[in-house]
């Protein structure tokens, strides 16, 4: 989908208030005219069209210049020490189990269950609807908010960096 409305927006911030802006300029309940509410209801039905596109796919939104999803540089001194202990049981050499970083949350996947209680002695937690252990630094920890995004949804949004053995910090 070609953006129309949104494409000089630098942030999804600035596609929330440009979409609002927008509404309020083009709501069909503003005009009195038949012919201004029909053409108005029919932008608007465009404008909410890419505003769910690009709530679908934040990385198409610009932020200086660079897409969202190549600014991703994972900052691995801040799970240096939860990255040192996943090697030292045994958890990230093994080949059954794949790591990564995604936004500030590590998530690991694959045959995990005859390890689950090396990962709950480590501070992970299950995600049942994602099937995946996660694990985020105690500043990232809310108890309030419970993310129905998917794991792709978050690789799109957040970025993903697989961590191996050979990433770790000595």
């Amino acid at each position: 989908m070609k953006l129309d409305y949104f494409k000089n927006c630098e942030s999804f911030n600035a596609v929330k208030a440009e979409y609002k802006k927008l509404v309020m300029n083009h709501h069909p309940d503003l005009f009195q005219n038949k012919d201004e509410k029909d053409t108005n209801n029919e932008i608007l039905k465009s404008i909410n069209a890419e505003f769910e596109f690009v709530s679908k796919n934040p990385q198409l939104v610009k932020t200086n210049n660079t897409d969202i999803e190549n600014k991703f540089e994972p900052d691995f001194e801040k799970f240096k020490d939860i990255i040192e202990k996943t090697i030292q049981e045994g958890l990230l050499n093994n080949p059954d189990i794949n790591m990564e970083l995604c936004g500030s949350w590590l998530w690991a996947s694959g045959k995990t269950i005859n390890y689950a209680e090396k990962f709950r002695k480590l501070g992970f937690t299950w995600c049942r609807g994602k099937k995946m252990w996660s694990w985020k630094p105690y500043q990232a920890k809310s108890k309030f908010y419970r993310s129905k995004s998917s794991i792709d949804e978050i690789r799109n949004k957040y970025g993903s960096v697989r961590v191996k053995p050979q990433l770790s910090i000595a």
